[in-house]
């Protein structure tokens, strides 16, 4: 019986510590889980990056004279290069499924404020995205496990776009009890957390 427990204590041990190396999910330095306002500033703060887009955009528009990027004023790109795909990539990545777990957890919490914060970005975003790029995958944007994405037309997307914006309107003038103290003034970069200036969004004016 001893030499039986010899030899099962130690595999129970390492059963455990085993278990217990692989539970990466509740690593505290790399959660799969955080707080929706947590998302806020990140998506926010992906602004900054349509900017570069700018280089493409003002020599089509003929609003700015450049040397470079002329590729697109002729009505073509650079092949192998991402120039010009700065929005593309900050509505599908950087913002992504960052701003749609930011919508669903705060709906899911009764965090009205946060998830019209949340409806205001992506249809501010999609509205900037199909302008410069016309057709678009929106259905099947965010659908786990696809390869490859139909594309949808640009006037099915403007629909769902104006949608959007009136489901922000609709959250941001519901009532909401939360205290969220200084969650949302620190993370939201425009408004400061003051859903009055919100509301008077442009993109919400078509």
């Amino acid at each position: 019986m001893k030499k039986l427990l010899i030899l099962i204590i130690p595999v129970l041990l390492f059963a455990s510590s085993c278990k217990k190396y692989l539970d990466v999910n509740k690593n505290l330095d790399a959660p799969d889980y955080v707080e929706g306002y947590l998302y806020l500033s990140g998506i926010m703060g992906a602004y900054f990056g349509i900017y570069y887009d700018l280089r493409a955009l003002d020599p089509l528009t003929q609003m700015m004279g450049t040397t470079s990027y002329t590729t697109f004023a002729t009505n073509y790109y650079s092949e192998g290069s991402d120039a010009g795909g700065e929005i593309w990539r900050m509505t599908y990545w950087n913002q992504g499924m960052n701003l749609e777990n930011m919508i669903n957890q705060s709906i899911k919490a009764e965090d009205w404020t946060l998830a019209g914060i949340g409806y205001a970005i992506k249809a501010y975003s999609w509205d900037m995205m199909t302008k410069v790029n016309v057709d678009l995958p929106m259905k099947e944007a965010f659908v786990p496990g696809l390869l490859s994405h139909n594309y949808d037309y640009q006037s099915d997307i403007y629909p769902q776009v104006r949608d959007w914006a009136t489901k922000a309107i609709e959250l941001l003038q519901k009532d909401d009890p939360h205290n969220y103290g200084s969650k949302i003034s620190a993370n939201d970069y425009l408004y400061g957390g003051e859903k009055v200036s919100g509301l008077n969004l442009p993109i919400l004016c078509w």
